[in-house]
């Protein structure tokens, strides 16, 4: 009777084991297979050429609300605007330096080398949404700022942010968890801090430790500061922007933290937010939802813009560097 048990256990722990080999195989194939996958995407990435060489830069940096995901290059928002500088005489360059799901540490990490090679007069930074979930370069950000001290104590936040956190395997799933967060519910009316009144429709909810929500709102932060800095210093106008869809939180979301920072940096702030949920409000407080689906991308949560969405976008930024005279007409 006991060696009965006996090999049933040794089966059970045999099956466990066989289980665990096969999901540790099965995530280094998709690891690999996504790595690959990036670098095969990067080799293939068309190199942008200057339309006008020699003439101004506008450098558009950013995550997937920049690139334009889904859409044809000229349909982004830096196509778009592009082609408003074009139809009015204005002879500049607008570079798309937009990288789908990059993060503000990223971004900040990049940034010098973008500015090395365009020297823009203008960095137009759209960054902050992918904090959430994707935690590449967080370390290397924090040991920027002094907020992580070399040291055997913060080994094990380093080996997993580090190391495991960049893996592109953990950032799938963890994007995919961050997205079980969101629930869509009725457009509503919600007021900030200081009595602006904005529409949103969907719901932001953390999933994780709230000491780690304060560390990602405070990096955001200092990565934005830094990028500001980082422009201001080749002798170009900073321009930050808030996102068209992102959902509103009271604790800090992305927009609570880009129009915090461009009031408390003194730089210009472009408020799609403010400027495109209004546009499919009816009077009497309802949603014209023709008007909405034209503005955004079915099949993208109502998050990324569709083309007509990015036109109002090009012109805040196209209406907002004029007016700074950020470029000459």
């Amino acid at each position: 009777m006991k060696l009965k048990k006996f090999k049933l256990a040794m089966k059970v722990v045999h099956f466990i084991i066989k289980g665990l080999l096969f999901i540790v195989f099965s995530c280094l194939v998709l690891e690999l297979a996504l790595q690959g996958a990036h670098w095969i995407h990067a080799a293939m990435e068309p190199a942008s050429e200057l339309p006008h060489p020699g003439t101004p830069v506008i450098l558009c940096v950013g995550d997937s609300h920049t690139y334009g995901v889904k859409l044809p290059a000229e349909q982004s928002y830096p196509g778009q605007l592009q082609s408003l500088f074009d139809h009015q005489g204005i002879v500049v360059n607008v570079v798309n330096a937009g990288v789908p799901g990059e993060n503000t540490s990223e971004l900040r990490r990049r940034l010098p080398e973008l500015l090395v090679r365009y020297r823009p007069v203008a960095v137009v930074i759209l960054s902050c949404s992918n904090n959430g979930w994707n935690r590449a370069d967080i370390i290397w950000s924090d040991l920027q700022d002094g907020v992580l001290q070399p040291g055997i104590r913060s080994w094990p936040r380093r080996l997993w942010f580090g190391l495991v956190g960049n893996l592109r395997t953990v950032r799938l799933l963890t994007y995919l968890w961050n997205e079980t967060g969101r629930r869509l519910k009725p457009l509503e009316r919600v007021e900030d801090r200081e009595g602006k009144v904005y529409f949103h429709r969907e719901q932001w909810k953390w999933k994780g430790p709230w000491n780690e929500l304060d560390r990602m709102l405070d990096r955001s932060r200092r990565d934005l500061a830094a990028m500001v800095e980082m422009a201001e210093s080749v002798r170009a106008l900073p321009i930050l922007m808030t996102y068209a869809g992102q959902p509103f939180s009271p604790m800090g979301g992305a927009n609570d933290v880009l129009r915090t920072m461009a009031k408390s940096l003194g730089v210009p702030l472009v408020d799609n937010d403010a400027a495109i949920w209004p546009r499919f409000m009816r009077p009497d407080g309802s949603m014209d939802q023709a008007a909405h689906d034209r503005l955004f991308l079915a099949d993208s949560g109502e998050t990324h813009l569709a083309g007509p969405g990015y036109a109002i976008v090009a012109r805040n930024v196209f209406e907002t560097l004029v007016q700074l005279r950020a470029v000459k007409p």
